[in-house]
């Protein structure tokens, strides 16, 4: 399953805003998207398609035409450099994305194989996070992390230093707030044990200079629910509980 996530960014003056897509990674020149190449960026039920033109095209002004005609527009890859590597990009912008939906601050997910790049909104109240790998400097052995980050979190209630617990069932991790008054903690900690839950707490990352909160989660929890690094999982979130289970993209419209 190849996904990768972005938001709509905002392009433009502050008085002339429009919405934009970016798109950069070694995952395009994998799938054709070389920089130079001619891209179809057009509208489609649920978002956007980008689908890689042939080189031999009989007729660049058919192509352009056909492709307005439908609302789209026809743009180019090209290269970029970050620390000291080079990436094509792929960027696409104005009010045409708006009529596709595709509003500034939405969060995006895109599937893509070979020459087809599908562009989707995430569902209201919905995250993406991706099962990494993590390694014991010390052992040398592996296990699976998953890192769940933003001030997206804040949004839901789950500030800095809140208590928080985690149950792992099969194909599920639900994370819930709890209470941590001094007075209650024995309590909690009692409860914790009798449901077999973990009890962890939202720590503050930095990055950048920016503090963000964060939940990391780790071994067993993860083994229970069955979830291995490369899985990409759908957060489903509401007021003070996240519900992590498998990305199915028949959900989201592809």
């Amino acid at each position: 399953m190849n996904t990768y996530l972005l938001t709509v960014t905002n392009t433009g003056s502050a008085s002339s805003r429009r919405p934009g897509i970016y798109l950069y990674g070694k995952w395009l020149h994998d799938m054709g998207f070389i920089p130079g190449a001619l891209v179809q960026a057009s509208p489609e039920p649920g978002g956007m398609i980008f689908t890689l033109c042939n080189e031999n095209i009989l007729s660049y002004s058919e192509l352009d035409a056909g492709t307005r005609e439908r609302g789209g527009k026809l743009i180019q890859a090209y290269c970029t450099e970050y620390k000291d590597t080079q990436y094509p990009v792929l960027m696409t912008t104005g009010q045409y994305l708006h009529d596709a939906g595709m509003n500034m601050g939405d969060a995006l997910i895109a599937n893509y194989s070979p020459g087809t790049i599908h562009v989707r909104k995430l569902p209201a109240s919905t995250r993406v996070a991706r099962v990494t790998n993590l390694k014991d400097s010390y052992t040398g052995k592996s296990s699976p992390k998953l890192l769940l980050q933003g001030l997206w979190l804040l949004e839901f209630g789950f500030n800095y230093h809140s208590l928080i617990s985690a149950l792992s069932e099969p194909g599920l991790i639900t994370f819930q707030l709890r209470d941590g008054s001094l007075e209650n903690y024995k309590e909690l900690v009692r409860f914790i044990r009798e449901h077999k839950m973990k009890l962890s707490e939202v720590r503050e990352k930095i990055s950048r200079g920016k503090s963000y909160p964060s939940i990391t989660v780790t071994g067993s929890c993860l083994d229970k629910a069955g979830f291995i690094p490369g899985d990409e999982l759908l957060a489903t979130c509401g007021d003070g509980v996240i519900k992590l289970q498998k990305l199915g993209l028949q959900g989201l419209g592809f």
